[in-house]
């Protein structure tokens, strides 16, 4: 699921970056789909995309990241 899509500005964690007083790096967000997530097809199941935050490195996946970004 994509709950959201953004850049990291600045993956040193800090305090100001986080919530509930845990740390957390810099993003910036771009869209934000968490009312409604956007379910992409993925070939490989344990590749560790639970994360928060997750860095996509399937050529598929970009490509329909990309067509949710309109570019």
């Amino acid at each position: 699921k994509v709950k959201a899509i953004g850049i990291v500005i600045s993956d040193k964690p800090s305090i100001e970056n986080g919530l509930y007083g845990r740390e957390g790096i810099k993003v910036k967000w771009i869209k934000d789909f968490t009312d409604n997530p956007i379910d992409l097809e993925k070939g490989n199941d344990n590749d560790g995309s639970t994360k928060s935050i997750y860095q996509e490195t399937d050529s598929n996946i970009l490509y329909n990241i990309a067509q949710l970004l309109n570019l």
